[in-house]
């Protein structure tokens, strides 16, 4: 099948901030810090140059845990808001996950619960391994942009355990930042961060100051090539149902493309989209759900028995698929809500907390949790050979001209890295 020489462009970042309520009355000789200079502020974080394994060695029970973490996040998430809807599960379990190692009893067991881990050492150590392997690997894989940084904050007179620090290093790969993301100051170094390590897809992630002396944030950013680009000379604006039953006239990409192609017994079906070279590493699956089910209960579509069937039945089909462009932005304050709701009660409890993070009277606990993200698809013109797509006979079609779901999956292993719904245009 020839390829257009248009390109068609994913940017996606999505920021998650963790605070503790520590207050910052503490002194200490403590010095260690990895990050010291203000330039972290203007420069991105280096990325690991190689992988620390491969990914063949990530357990399936390990994929099938977060995996159903990611799915659980997402419709806790979705209840929430009416509008659309854009999450990274993957930087929520990082967060999560560089806390575990700050505990040995109830807050740790608590997040190994959710991810989907054994509650016990040995847990913990999967958890950090599973993060460890894909955080290396998710960089050096193809032409595709996928960068995830992990980091922690803290006056630089608050004392954080050394081998705490360690193993966040060794498994998260997380630079200690010694500025304090407390206040006006800390707002501004903050936000200046998120925005260099998202080139600047998101500008003012916290609109107003925090009263934190200790935070753990994680930023990522995904930017592909779709494998077979769209062709943006056959774009045109159509009708767009959005789940308030209104009609808006949006941009739709068009074309005719071998792609794999699935239906679930109660209708949904869902297409395979890969990027990069090759498409062998990333793809964004793109889901719209039966009209037996009605777009109103959109995600009755993602649910486990759905996806297994979907992703069990894929096949190589000749279609006709219609786009729309959508730009979300997403952002939610109230995240610790939602956990809680999860199951995560140790975790924001004072009294119990993490002990392992801060060499202090009372131990650093979660009282807030701050995700916010942004994903954009459209189309970008490049210079190359011109070329045209041709359809064989037969073809069926897919139009995504109702609310539908999406998420971008690591092929090898089917880690699901990001998730959303569009419900309005």
């Amino acid at each position: 099948m020839a390829k257009s020489h248009f390109s068609s462009l994913l940017p996606v970042a999505l920021s998650l901030f963790a605070l503790s309520a520590c207050t910052n009355d503490y002194l200490s000789d403590y010095e260690y810090t990895v990050c010291p200079e203000q330039s972290i502020l203007t420069d991105p974080l280096p990325q690991p140059q190689s992988p620390s394994a491969p990914l063949s060695q990530i357990g399936q029970d390990a994929i099938d845990g977060t995996n159903r973490f990611a799915l659980d996040f997402y419709r806790a998430s979705s209840k929430t808001t009416g509008d659309n809807i854009f999450l990274s599960p993957f930087s929520v379990g990082n967060v999560l996950g560089m806390l575990a190692n700050g505990d040995d009893g109830e807050s740790r067991d608590e997040i190994l619960s959710l991810l989907g881990f054994e509650q016990n050492e040995e847990g913990l150590a999967k958890l950090n391994e599973y993060h460890s392997i894909l955080l290396s690997n998710l960089p050096n894989l193809d032409d595709t942009s996928c960068l995830f940084t992990n980091s922690v904050w803290h006056d630089y007179y608050i004392p954080l355990y050394r081998n705490f620090l360690l193993a966040i290093n060794r498994s998260y790969y997380a630079a200690d930042i010694n500025l304090s993301p407390k206040g006006y100051m800390g707002q501004e170094f903050i936000n200046q961060f998120v925005r260099t390590n998202t080139m600047g897809l998101i500008e003012n992630f916290l609109d107003r100051p925090i009263d934190a002396s200790v935070a753990f944030l994680n930023t990522a950013y995904f930017k592909g090539k779709w494998e077979t680009p769209f062709d943006k000379s056959f774009t045109a604006d159509d009708l767009f149902l959005n789940q308030d039953y209104s009609e808006s006239m949006v941009p739709f990409m068009n074309t005719d493309i071998e792609c794999d192609y699935a239906m679930a017994q109660d209708g949904t079906e869902a297409i395979r989209l890969p990027y990069g070279k090759d498409g062998s590493h990333f793809s964004m699956i793109l889901i719209r759900p039966s009209d037996q089910i009605n777009h109103v209960p959109l995600d009755e579509a993602l649910d486990n028995d759905n996806l297994k069937q979907l992703n069990a039945g894929f096949s190589k089909r000749s279609m006709f698929v219609s786009l729309p462009k959508f730009d979300v932005t997403y952002k939610n304050d109230d995240t610790m809500d939602i956990l809680k709701e999860m199951g995560i009660q140790k975790t924001c409890d004072s009294r119990v907390g993490f002990p392992l993070i801060v060499d202090y009277k009372d131990p650093f606990y979660l009282d807030c949790f701050i995700h916010a993200g942004r994903i954009i698809v459209d189309e970008e013109g490049t210079e190359g050979a011109s070329s045209s797509i041709g359809t064989g006979n037969g073809a069926e079609s897919i139009v995504f001209n109702r609310p539908f779901c999406f998420m971008i999956q690591e092929n090898t292993t089917g880690a699901i890295l990001f998730i959303g719904s569009v419900r309005k245009l």
